[in-house]
């Protein structure tokens, strides 16, 4: 980014209000990975900005480079994914997504394959809201917490799920730990007095070991009445909280909405 202005396209993360007229803009791009930029003035009934900055857009942008933030010149919408927010789960489920892109990253760290995954997840997820969809709230739920796994791992974060990560040896015996501490499944013997750690039966295993293997064409279409969201789900959120020292804020929208 050596020159004045610059092009790429991107997918807004976030925004925030900025001075009496203006917003802070997240966008995660595909050159250059996220950026924080201000959009000046779209706060007024008149700008024509305002409208392709909506959290999930995806439009291509000019930016003018700045001493504090880069500033969103003009922008072109090329997609705005349709997750309406009538729809409960599936605005909090890509809440919840987005915050966590935001969380684990760092700005101006170009990562196409990231990108890749932003969008390839929205548009799966907008595939399940379409009418005539016979996703079921199991799936999409399941299907998020594939990303979530695909995240953690590009950023190599992902923990270790074909063996005992302190013994070395196969986990025969039920259930399993996962510990992000100790680096990923660990046995009853081996788990020690480690406390932060996530309980998983041989089924929830085997569903993070298809995530780990990438296999999203099966765990799409899983709808199994012994597989435990809620294990995956306190699992996922274990890992999370390790890398960032907290719970994401949005956790408490998605819980209340799963309740």
């Amino acid at each position: 980014m050596s020159s004045a202005t610059y092009l790429t396209s991107g997918i807004v993360l976030k925004r925030r209000d900025y001075r009496e007229y203006d917003r802070l803009v997240t966008i995660f791009t595909e050159e250059y990975g996220k950026i924080d930029a201000v959009a000046r003035g779209v706060r007024k009934i008149i700008s024509k900005l305002a409208g392709h900055l909506e959290p999930m857009s995806y439009s291509s942008f000019m930016f003018a480079r700045g001493r504090m933030f880069d500033v969103l010149a003009t922008s072109i919408k090329l997609s705005s994914f349709r997750i309406p927010q009538t729809d409960v789960l599936a605005f909090a489920l890509s809440s919840f997504f987005f915050e966590a892109v935001d969380r684990l990253t760092r700005s101006n760290q170009t990562d196409r394959a990231l990108f890749r995954l932003l969008v390839e997840f929205l548009k799966l997820l907008e595939s399940t809201v379409e009418e005539g969809s016979h996703a079921t709230d199991f799936q999409r739920i399941l299907v998020t917490e594939y990303f979530l796994f695909q995240l953690l791992r590009q950023l190599g974060y992902a923990p270790v799920l074909d063996y005992c990560s302190v013994g070395n040896e196969a986990l025969t015996a039920e259930p399993s730990f996962l510990s992000p501490k100790l680096g990923g499944l660990a046995c009853a013997e081996h788990r020690g007095t480690e406390t932060f750690v996530a309980t998983l039966s041989k089924q929830s295993v085997e569903i993070f070991r298809l995530m780990a293997d990438q296999e999203l064409a099966a765990v799409r279409f899983i709808n199994r009445q012994d597989v435990s969201l809620r294990q995956i789900g306190n699992a996922m959120n274990i890992l999370l909280i390790y890398q960032l020292g907290e719970p994401l804020q949005s956790q408490a929208f998605l819980t209340s909405v799963l309740q």
